[in-house]
């Protein structure tokens, strides 16, 4: 049995910092990348398009976290996955999500960082390289940071159905979901963790998700809604249930975010049909 962790001794306000920081370091690097007039792709064994960027921004990640939080186990998306019977606590990291947007130039990428405990989510950090700003939650409140001023940031209490979906991921489970459901406001596509920072954000107010993600695609985002006054839910023995992390192979099921106004019962009827 491994030794435990101790970062439950630390300041949640400590260890969002030391996130915030790598985060930023590595969007600075992404960007940098970014702004090239040529981004050449490698294909992973998971038919997933890897670049620089992703290598450079995980190893600045990897780095600063091994100098201040040592002790901590650490998975990444494109480090070797720690081989550790214990992931109660541990740090998921995903160096550039949304690398197809990346390669396509539109901005819609992301840098996540989240902290686990308990197989929760207690806190993460969103950087959002293009628009320079972090999305973050300390644990207690979430947050928006534009130009060094930070303002609380809390999910929507519209009656009005306003839905967000993946721009590169949009299968057909998904666009029947959408048929049988009627929303005031046009359809909403974004790529990365993006469309989580909109649900806490005000943005969006519901997000179903069918397809496969992984924990580090969707951990910070999970962290900043929970203190947005949102939720995230698994799809699970036809019905909903907490959504756990520390997963065999880190690989999600279904799930669903939304803000309190969302009539969770005549979605969730819906969104069962095709899980």
């Amino acid at each position: 049995m491994p030794k435990k962790n101790t970062i439950k001794n630390y300041n949640f306000e400590e260890i969002t910092e030391i996130f915030r920081f790598a985060s930023n370091k590595a969007a600075s690097k992404i960007l940098e990348i970014y702004e090239c007039d040529q981004v050449t792709k490698t294909i992973k064994k998971d038919n997933t398009p890897l670049t620089k960027a992703d290598i450079e921004s995980n190893r600045i990640i990897i780095e600063i976290l091994k100098k201040e939080l040592r002790s901590i186990t650490r998975v990444s998306e494109e480090s070797q996955i720690p081989d550790c019977n214990d992931f109660d606590e541990f740090i998921l990291i995903d160096p550039l999500d949304g690398t197809k947007e990346f390669l396509n130039k539109n901005g819609e990428f992301t840098v996540n960082i989240a902290l686990i405990q308990q197989n929760r989510p207690q806190i993460g950090v969103i950087d959002v390289p293009v628009l320079k700003t972090q999305y973050y939650s300390n644990g207690y409140n979430s947050f928006r940071l534009i130009k060094n001023e930070a303002q609380i940031i809390n999910s929507s209490k519209s009656a009005e159905l306003s839905i967000v979906c993946s721009r590169s991921h949009l299968d057909k489970k998904t666009e029947d979901f959408l048929s049988k459901i009627n929303y005031e406001n046009p359809l909403i596509k974004k790529g990365s963790s993006l469309k989580l920072c909109m649900i806490a954000d005000s943005k969006a107010n519901l997000y179903v998700r069918f397809g496969t993600t992984m924990e580090w695609d969707i951990a910070a985002g999970h962290s900043i809604i929970q203190t947005s006054n949102a939720n995230l839910l698994g799809f699970e023995n036809n019905d909903i249930c907490k959504f756990l992390y520390g997963k065999k192979n880190f690989r999600n099921g279904a799930f669903i975010a939304y803000s309190q106004s969302v009539d969770l019962d005549s979605i969730k009827e819906h969104a069962l049909s095709l899980v």
